[in-house]
C-alpha cells in the first residue's frame, strides 16, 4: 500500500473545544449511515447504474479511544457496500483543508483490499465519472481499492474529531456521492462542547445534516504535550510508502 499527495485548496474550518472529561455519547455524528433511497426527495445518495439501489450505503463508526492511542485518539471506521455492480474502484472522504498526513495514523486493514491512499483536492482521474461530483472536494483522503470489492470496511486513527462533510465513490462507469455535496462546498458545523447525556442538535443526522457524512475536522489535540509529531510519519514509513502528485482530470 502506498500514498500520494494531491494539490490542496479550499476552506473548511470549525471551532472545536474538547473537554478532557467529555462523555461522547453514541450519536449520529459518531455512528450512522447514508443510503440510497429512490423514494426520498431529495435522495440522500446521488448514484447511477448498478449503484442506484437501496443496497448502496456508506456507514461510519467513530470513537474517542484515547486509551488505544493517546497521540491519535480518534478511531474512524467506515463501511461501503452495494448490492450491484460495478465494484468499488475508489472512495474519497472529505477532511479539513488544514489536515495533513501527520494528523492521521494509517495501518493495515486485513479485511480491506486497499492499494494506495491519496491526500488533497479530489481529482477524478481515469474514466470520466457519471454522474460527476458537483466540484472537487477542498481536501480529502482517497482510498484506492485492490480487487474492486462490493463491500469495504477500513479504519484509521487521527488527532482530528468528526464533523459533517462529503464523500465521493467511483466504480467503472458508476459513481455515488451524498446529496449535500455542493458547489461551492458548505457543510453543517459541529462545534465541540462538554456534554454528558444530551447530544447537541448539531450532532444529529437530521435536517441538512442528513445529506452529509461524518468526516475528520479541524481540531485540537486532546493532549498536546503527549502528541508524537513523528508518529504519523513512522506509521507511513512502516509501509515504505511513496508520495506523488495526482493530476486533476
Amino acid at each position: 500500500m502506498k500514498t500520494k499527495a494531491l494539490n490542496t485548496s479550499g476552506a473548511l474550518a470549525f471551532a472545536v473545544v474538547i473537554g478532557t472529561d467529555s462523555a461522547l455519547a453514541d450519536g449520529d455524528l459518531f455512528k450512522g449511515s447514508i443510503q440510497y433511497d429512490g423514494t426520498a426527495t431529495p435522495n440522500p445518495v446521488v448514484a447511477n447504474g448498478g449503484w442506484a439501489n437501496s443496497g448502496t450505503q456508506l456507514s461510519w463508526d467513530i470513537k474517542y479511544d484515547v486509551a488505544g492511542n493517546p497521540s491519535f485518539p480518534w478511531l474512524y471506521t467506515y463501511t461501503w457496500q452495494t448490492s450491484g455492480e460495478p465494484e468499488l474502484s475508489h472512495i474519497v472522504i472529505e477532511i479539513s483543508p488544514s489536515a495533513v498526513e501527520v494528523d492521521f495514523l494509517f495501518f493495515e486493514n486485513p479485511e480491506a483490499p486497499l492499494d494506495e491512499i491519496e491526500f488533497g483536492s479530489d481529482g477524478t482521474s481515469g474514466t470520466a465519472p457519471s454522474p460527476p461530483p458537483p466540484s472537487a472536494l477542498p481536501n480529502g483522503i482517497k482510498w484506492n481499492t485492490d480487487g474492486n470489492p462490493t463491500t469495504l470496511t477500513w479504519s484509521f486513527r487521527s488527532t482530528r474529531p468528526p464533523t459533517w462533510g462529503d464523500f465521493y465513490a467511483k466504480g467503472g462507469p458508476s459513481s455515488a456521492y451524498n446529496f449535500g455535496y455542493g458547489n461551492p462546498d458548505a457543510d453543517p458545523p459541529a462545534t465541540y462542547i462538554d456534554f454528558d447525556e444530551v447530544l447537541p442538535a448539531e450532532f444529529l443526522h437530521d435536517g441538512p445534516r442528513a445529506f452529509h457524512i461524518s468526516v475528520p475536522d479541524t481540531g485540537l489535540i486532546p493532549e498536546p504535550s503527549t502528541y508524537a509529531f513523528g508518529a504519523g510519519l513512522l506509521g507511513l514509513a512502516a509501509w515504505s510508502l511513496r508520495r506523488r502528485f495526482m493530476r486533476q482530470a
